[in-house]
């Protein structure tokens, strides 16, 4: 019911002048204020939409859009939910700002800070509310700083989030100095990073009480939680971004919301410009879009140690006839191989664990349905822990079990 309101409320916004449709002009007035949309981008999107053909995107078009599993768009959803979106890449984003303009910092618009540029101020200072979440992409250039730099807050009224001496993230009041910071490091150096700031407040009315939450995400793995502090700045206000420092060398953009993203939010939000700023590529994004994890790759000794394992099954010399792959980093592509190596035990391996893996639905409709139904004698799968496997697929494969030999699958965990 809170998605249906979500996806309602951001078709009332994107409608701009409330005919109950979506028009070309007004689809590139959003994707303007989001990001460098060229007029064949915008085009393009425009059609992809206008299923029927007919110049607009009505609302039941909108929806099939939007919520259609990797959909590009979903991030756009969120930025335009923001109470606050400054962007260096768009002319919106500049207007929001005092002083000086961005300019161009390892190849990416944003604006650049170092020892003699003071802090962006802000046209209009914006409330944080008693729950608030905001997104930064910056770029550090120095894991330890000699003193406490400020990425985002208000001096005045003493908020400030940012990076410690000790290298992790943390909030602080630079007028008291009192702060509090994680031990954890602030995330990686020397590349464009997204750092969300969640405030979450124990209270009925803002305050002090409650917890600050950070988040990163700068390559393939997404977004992860850093640490939290038990402080934080609910009913304060931000009125600058970044500060005079050698540590801080660029800001792309500044979002603020009234309220606590989840963390596939952040995903969608990371990914609307990830692949922009260099930290994945296109088809990484494509993949995360859809919810599923990246596999890490195999070292040689590990890929030595799954050929030897796959031999030895297929000698039929497996131990106890149970050929045991579990967090071998085992994908789709790897399963053919797998199940050549069972084939060729000749009923030498009667147990195949696949448990802790990065198996799909892709790899269960190619591969894993097709060789169970070719299995004549008892026979047991472990699939636990492959969380890439939706609910769904797991019924199919289920079913396709023929329990009457004495077949079984373990999906616990999935």
């Amino acid at each position: 019911q809170r998605l249906a309101q979500k996806v309602k409320d951001t078709f009332k916004a994107w409608d701009s002048d409330g005919d109950g449709f979506i028009s070309h002009a007004e689809l590139g007035t959003v994707l303007h204020g989001l990001g460098a949309f060229t007029a064949t981008d915008i085009e393009l999107l425009m059609r992809e939409a206008d299923r029927n053909g007919d110049g607009v995107i009505d609302y039941n078009e909108f929806v099939d859009w939007i919520m259609r599993p990797g959909q590009v768009l979903t991030g756009a959803t969120l930025l335009s939910q923001s109470a606050l979106c400054i962007r260096a890449d768009t002319k919106r984003g500049a207007a929001e700002v005092q002083g000086r303009g961005p300019c161009t910092v390892r190849g990416i618009p944003a604006w650049e800070f170092g020892m003699e540029d003071c802090a962006i101020s802000l046209k209009e200072a914006r409330l944080l509310g008693s729950d608030y979440t905001i997104a930064l992409w910056i770029w550090l250039e120095v894991d330890a700083m000699s003193t406490w730099v400020p990425l985002v807050g208000d001096s005045m009224w003493g908020l400030g989030l940012g990076v410690a001496p000790s290298g992790g993230f943390g909030i602080k009041d630079p007028r008291s100095q009192e702060g509090h910071w994680t031990q954890e490091p602030a995330g990686p150096i020397g590349t464009w990073m997204l750092l969300f700031i969640s405030g979450y407040c124990e209270t009925p009315v803002p305050g002090p009480n409650g917890t600050t939450q950070f988040h990163v995400a700068s390559d393939a793995s997404g977004v992860r939680e850093v640490s939290s502090v038990p402080s934080v700045a609910s009913g304060l206000v931000v009125s600058e971004f970044g500060c005079p420092c050698s540590g801080l060398l660029g800001v792309a953009s500044l979002t603020l919301w009234q309220r606590l993203l989840e963390e596939e939010e952040m995903q969608d939000v990371y990914l609307w410009d990830a692949v922009r700023l260099g930290c994945v590529t296109e088809a990484q994004a494509a993949w995360l879009r859809l919810g599923r994890r990246l596999a890490p790759k195999r070292s040689e000794d590990e890929d030595q140690d799954l050929r030897s394992r796959l031999a030895t099954a297929a000698a039929g010399k497996a131990k106890d006839n149970t050929l045991d792959l579990s967090d071998m980093k085992i994908v789709d592509a790897d399963l053919p191989i797998v199940f050549e190596a069972v084939a060729a035990s000749c009923d030498g391996v009667t147990c195949l664990v696949l448990a802790d893996n990065y198996i799909t639905d892709d790899g269960v409709t190619e591969h894993l349905l097709p060789f169970l139904g070719e299995v004549l004698a008892p026979f047991r799968l472990s699939l636990a822990g492959n969380k890439d496997i939706s609910s769904l697929i797991e019924q199919s494969l289920l079913s396709a079990v023929p329990s009457s030999m004495g077949c079984s699958i373990d999906a616990r965990g999935i």
